[in-house]
This record gives C-alpha cells, sequence and structure tokens, in this order.
C-alpha cells in the first residue's frame, strides 16, 4: 500500500487502530469466529478444500456461535441481540478509552 502510494503511514496506521485495534482486546482471534458464525466458517473452508475437524463438529453438534449462543465460547442461553449488543457496547468503551489517551495520534 505504501509503495504504490494507495495510503499514507498514518491511513494505514488509523485504520488498524480503529478497526482491528479496537476489536481484538473485546473479542479476541477465535472469538470473532463466534460472531462470524462457525457454520460460515466451516463452509469457506470447505470451498477451499479443506475441513477444520474442531469447527466441523461444532457445526454437527449445531454451536454456530453468538447466533445459537454456543460456539467456542458459551453464551449462557441469551439471545444473539443480547449478545452482540454487549460486544457493541464493549467496542465502543475500548473507542473511548483509546480516544481518551489520545491513542490515534502520533506518539
Amino acid at each position: 500500500m505504501l509503495s504504490n502510494n494507495w495510503a499514507t503511514p498514518e491511513e494505514i496506521d488509523l485504520a488498524v487502530k480503529t478497526s482491528l485495534g479496537i476489536r481484538l482486546p473485546v473479542v479476541g482471534v477465535v472469538q470473532s469466529l463466534d460472531f462470524t458464525g462457525l457454520d460460515l466458517v466451516n463452509d469457506i473452508s470447505k470451498s477451499n478444500g479443506f475441513t477444520i475437524p474442531l469447527i466441523a463438529d461444532k457445526v454437527a453438534k449445531g454451536h454456530l456461535g453468538a447466533k445459537t449462543a454456543k460456539g467456542f465460547y458459551d453464551y449462557d442461553g441469551r439471545s444473539e441481540a443480547e449478545i452482540t449488543a454487549e460486544r457493541d457496547q464493549r467496542y465502543l468503551d475500548m473507542l473511548g478509552f483509546l480516544k481518551k489517551m489520545n491513542a490515534f495520534g502520533a506518539i
């Protein structure tokens, strides 16, 4: 991106800080699969010619992630709307915290 002048260093860093930088501390890499939907992750892997047995087993059991309240994580029977509302509030809280500490500016 830099070599092709598609974006400046500041633009690239801001994009990462305001997307992955906010999301990963809240849901992490594995839990993000629960929010994608393990059935979708399973279908994508199969369409690319491979299967992830751990995910295929969860899908076979009906544990599809947040939409079924169980995936890699157990969401205590809460609805998908409740689970995503809590996740989204945490994203907003993280964004507010990072803005407060001026995390999006240069050091």
